[in-house]
């Protein structure tokens, strides 16, 4: 079984949020996967290449809340070593959730 990591999307279109940040998501889940991590995205935005099926090893199409990140966390953690959540790469949105995690 391969060490987890947790990527946070950008979740909704915001204005002044580009779609850099989902850009950003998508070459973590790359890296993380060409070093033996399984790559694991939370996001619930449908028209984000972060949601395509084949951009990481599983994807979460849940809110970004504290709640909702959490259960992941825990389903997650206990099904396998999590290793680490990625929240700078998603913009403002993940980044507030970071206190809470």
């Amino acid at each position: 079984s391969r060490r987890k990591v947790v990527i946070l999307g950008g979740g909704p279109n915001r204005i002044g949020q580009g779609i850099e940040f989902d850009y950003c998501c998508c070459h973590a889940a790359f890296a993380l996967r060409d070093a033996g991590f399984e790559a694991i995205m939370v996001n619930c935005n449908p028209e984000t290449v972060s949601t395509d099926y084949d951009t990481s090893d599983r994807l979460y199409f849940e809110p970004l809340t504290p709640e909702d990140v959490l259960e992941i966390l825990r389903a997650e953690q206990a099904s396998g070593e999590l290793v680490g959540v990625i929240v700078q790469f998603g913009g403002q949105t993940p980044l507030k959730l970071a206190d809470a995690l």
